[in-house]
């Protein structure tokens, strides 16, 4: 009996203590100090909080409330901190549990939500930590939530009170019409281009008219106009007042042909005279491409500020086909080619920047191995020119993707594509083919070994290509079908001879001696191969 009753006591007290560790649990959980508190008080729990009041300052010094329940959301992405689209599919795949949290939020699918990546460059931030704000309901979403036991979401307060309207009478519309010069700008030398200088206070409407106020259009950017009378006018919607501007434009004599920006190294205008363009500021600072030939008679480019003082100047010298990379100084507002004769000629002038760049790594020549011939090309990086605007990629003719720093791998014959979207929604594209034939030209190309008869790599003229050879295919046949004079080396690592080939025939087969790690395969004029492969 009496074991029976320290038994039941000592069940007692170690129901007790259960009970104890379990309250204590429980208020660790739901107190201050619990998991989830805890998790908040992370290094990007923290940075959300931050991030959330940096939005709502710039939010409240742009007047974004305002300015949207004005606007309708039409220009959402010139008025809040945001940068490119967010791509539905990256969170869908990625991060599901956003999707649900997003989706029960708004009452919508996360198809039908705008949101944006913030721009931390805007907003002056240095956080490290991705974040999405949709644009209508002003919600901040932490891209990667679920790491803090779910996905975060904070609304953003309304941050600006209502304002009185602008009852001042616009200012008058300022047209710039570069004099009728072509203009050098970052996407290139445009012609016909006008700007025009608007009042942007609150409830101002801008407006332009190239048919005598006919019909009026917004001014949304640069207005192309080859020759007329342009009207630009600003409406107080409030009061009604109305102020105008005009000015007619025509192209000078001295202006830069269109044969010297049309992209074709074949058509020039010749020398002889004094030729301009201008230079939009916007391209201080990057690099512009000149091209063309100096005969005997002196040849000056020049480039000037507002002034007519002298930035920069260079005579390509005598008998020279010259291929000049310019740097577009500070201040630099006309470029002139002055002097030379009926032989000297301007052939093309293209801006360098003006187009993605792509930073590349990988082998010059490809490799054959016990699976075939292996080549690729790593992009490091796209270096877009815009600091602002949307950046997308793709590859071949797959879908455009957000560029996120992220190095991507191409294969022999993919070809990437770079797109950027400035905020008036020009675009600038340029792509890359792998392999290139200015990069790689010492390499046997694909064609060679692409498993398809009907394609043929010539090397053209006399010529040494090359191939790298991997030791896994070390005394295996290597069956090569050509035509031409041709002579095959097979070299080591120190490039020394281990064996030589030299034949006219079509259709022939060598095993590949140990230590061959270079293939070295002249042709002549005539020389070329339909395919290579290894063979049993």
């Amino acid at each position: 009996m009496k074991q029976q009753k320290a038994i039941t006591l000592i069940a007692l007290v170690i129901t007790i203590i259960v009970l104890l560790i379990l309250a204590g649990v429980s208020i660790w959980i739901f107190s201050n100090e619990g998991p989830i508190e805890r998790a908040k008080m992370s290094k990007f729990a923290t940075e959300f909080r931050e991030i959330e009041e940096q939005v709502k300052l710039y939010m409240a010094d742009k007047q974004a409330d305002f300015i949207i329940e004005k606007q309708k959301l039409e220009n959402e992405q010139q008025i809040l901190p945001v940068s490119n689209k967010v791509q539905k599919e990256e969170i869908q795949n990625k991060y599901p549990s956003l999707q649900i949290t997003i989706e029960e939020l708004t009452e919508k699918s996360i198809e039908e939500v705008n949101l944006y990546w913030i721009n931390k460059e805007v907003i002056g931030s240095e956080l490290t930590h991705n974040y999405l704000i949709d644009v209508e309901t002003k919600q901040i979403y932490d891209y990667e939530g679920e790491k803090i036991y779910g996905s975060i979401w904070h609304t953003l307060e309304k941050s600006v009170e209502p304002v009185e309207d602008n009852l001042d009478p616009p200012q008058e519309p300022v047209i710039d019409s570069y004099d009728g010069y072509p203009i050098l700008t970052r996407y290139g030398v445009k012609n016909n281009q006008i700007k025009i200088l608007y009042d942007k206070k609150r409830n101002i409407e801008n407006y332009y008219s190239i048919d005598a106020g006919q019909t009026w259009q917004k001014y949304t950017g640069a207005v192309t106009l080859a020759g007329g009378t342009i009207l630009a006018k600003s409406i107080n919607t409030v009061t009604g007042v109305e102020v105008m501007s005009s000015k007619t434009v025509s192209t000078p004599n001295d202006a830069v042909g269109e044969e010297a920006y049309d992209e074709n190294i074949n058509t020039f205008i010749a020398g002889g005279s004094k030729k301009c363009l201008m230079i939009d500021e916007e391209v201080w600072g990057w690099t512009v491409n000149i091209q063309g030939y100096r005969s005997v008679a002196s040849t000056i480019i020049s480039i000037l500020d507002k002034n007519n003082k002298e930035l920069y100047r260079i005579d390509p010298g005598y008998g020279t086909n010259y291929n000049l990379d310019i740097v577009i100084p500070q201040d630099a507002y006309k470029l002139c080619i002055e002097g030379g004769d009926s032989f000297t000629n301007l052939k093309e002038i293209t801006m360098l920047n003006a187009k993605p760049t792509f930073t590349k790594q990988g082998e010059e020549y490809p490799t054959l191995t016990q699976n075939g011939v292996e080549w690729s090309r790593t992009i490091k990086r796209i270096n877009y020119p815009l600091t602002e605007g949307q950046k997308l990629y793709k590859i071949d003719n797959g879908e455009w993707k957000i560029y996120q720093n992220n190095e991507i791998e191409l294969e022999i014959g993919q070809t990437i594509y770079a797109k950027q979207i400035d905020q008036n929604g020009d675009e600038i594209e340029n792509s890359y083919t792998f392999p290139s034939q200015t990069e790689n030209i010492g390499a046997i190309w694909k064609e060679a070994y692409d498993g398809n008869l009907d394609t043929f790599y010539l090397a053209g003229n006399v010529a040494t290509r090359y191939m790298k050879i991997d030791e896994s295919v070390w005394g295996k046949k290597l069956r090569i079908l050509s035509k031409g004079y041709q002579i095959v080396y097979f070299k080591n690592q120190n490039l020394a001879q281990l064996y030589r080939f030299e034949h006219r025939q079509t259709d022939y087969t060598h095993v590949i001696p140990k230590g061959t790690t270079m293939l070295e395969y002249y042709f002549n004029e005539d020389g070329g191969i339909y395919e290579m492969m290894l063979v049993d």
